[in-house]
């Protein structure tokens, strides 16, 4: 081969060894501007139901021993004499579409697998709720009982269709309010909960709120924060689940005060439609 003819030869391989070394510089490139990849948080915070903004407790669980605080029951199953509802499935359904504005059902329904749970007319009695007072726990104060009393009022105030009987027989009531030092380790952070029953069709027959005095790290909790998880609770004994929104009683992390125009609103819609299973 003539010397010629080498010439191209060394620059066709002088051209391949820059585009080999330009692809690695690229590739390396392409690399460094690739977003990091972010591991998972090893802790979720979670605040208690029912704290005030000012007071708000927060606490670090992990992930894999993270619970909600207030994850409801499930409903015991309690057979009763109580006559069934009159339903009509096609007017109960017009009538949620007409009134659904405004509330919450359609969470509650979702969360209760379109469930609805009520307590039935009485004309003539009130529910009876009782109230335990007489609590040897530490740090038990005597208007804990007071504050949670109010919450009826405030309820009922809200257009709870229903009167209340505050009454000093336990046996006989269809409402309890207890008390516990604290919630067990594996319950999260919960300081509330409500256990509900049931009949066959829907009808609530009982209802058994637990209320602690210290949340998980021990510190008492103060009467405005018992007051805000006995408001919260309560509204699950009357048949509410919960809402989605931060400004409403029934958020499952609720810190408002003061009963909401959709809480009223979604009571008001529950009690204008016989309990059970919404087709």
């Amino acid at each position: 081969m003539r010397r010629r003819d080498y010439v191209p030869l060394v620059l066709l391989g002088g051209i391949a060894a820059f585009i080999v070394v330009q692809g690695k510089e690229m590739g390396r490139d392409r690399a460094s501007r690739r977003p990091a990849k972010t591991q998972a948080s090893a802790s979720v915070a979670i605040e208690p139901q029912g704290v005030s903004d000012s007071t708000r407790a927060s606490a670090a669980i992990t992930a894999a021993g993270a619970r909600s605080i207030d994850v409801l029951p499930p409903v015991e199953l309690r057979p009763s004499g109580e006559p069934p509802p009159t339903r009509d499935d096609a007017a109960v359904r017009d009538k949620i579409h007409d009134n659904v504005g405004g509330t919450y059902l359609p969470a509650i329904l979702k969360e209760q697998d379109q469930m609805l749970l009520r307590w039935p007319e009485r004309q003539r009695e009130a529910l009876r709720v009782w109230i335990e007072r007489n609590v040897t726990f530490p740090d038990f104060q005597p208007n804990y009982p007071v504050v949670a009393e109010h919450a009826f009022d405030e309820w009922k105030e809200a257009g709870f269709p229903l009167r209340f009987d505050i009454v000093t027989d336990r046996p006989s009531s269809d409402i309890q309010i207890l008390w516990t030092d604290q919630f067990p380790a594996n319950d999260g952070l919960r300081i509330g909960v409500t256990n509900k029953s049931r009949d066959q069709n829907g009808w609530l027959v009982s209802a058994e709120i637990t209320l602690a005095l210290h949340d998980r790290s021990g510190r008492p909790l103060s009467p405005e924060i018992v007051a805000g998880v006995a408001r919260h609770e309560i509204g699950h004994a009357l048949g509410l689940g919960h809402s989605t929104d931060t400004l409403d009683v029934m958020y499952p992390k609720s810190t408002t005060p003061v009963i909401s125009a959709a809480d009223k609103a979604t009571l008001h819609l529950l009690y204008m439609l016989p309990p059970g299973l919404v087709k």
